[in-house]
């Protein structure tokens, strides 16, 4: 898990703040998500790929999408050193089906 986050204060969200949960292999059939309970985030994506890195890049691209400060998902490319291994304990037909999940929590200003 790589973050930046140095307090929990909610009461004035930390726009450059942000944490990164890496789950892991599973199956996409069983893997439970991510939320923002008890946490100072408002915002969280969760990305899908055959490694961390393609994961991330997932992520990233949702929260491109979202409207995430270009300057959050650069810092956040650059927190880790991402590893490309894969999965090679599964046959070729399970593979369809489990993807290495990896969730970034962040802030996003509130819409106007």
């Amino acid at each position: 898990m790589s973050s930046n986050i140095e307090t929990l204060d909610t009461e004035t969200p930390d726009f450059s703040a942000f944490e990164v949960i890496s789950h892991g292999f599973d199956h996409s059939q069983y893997f439970q998500g991510c939320g923002l309970f008890r946490s100072p985030f408002n915002s969280v994506v969760t990305g899908a790929g055959g490694c961390e890195k393609e994961a991330l890049e997932d992520a990233l691209e949702q929260m491109a999408g979202n409207g995430a400060s270009l300057s959050l998902i650069e810092q956040i490319e650059k927190s880790e050193d991402w590893s490309e291994t894969r999965n090679e304990e599964a046959d070729a037909e399970e593979m369809n089906e489990v993807h290495y999940f990896l969730s970034i929590r962040y802030n996003m200003p509130a819409a106007r």
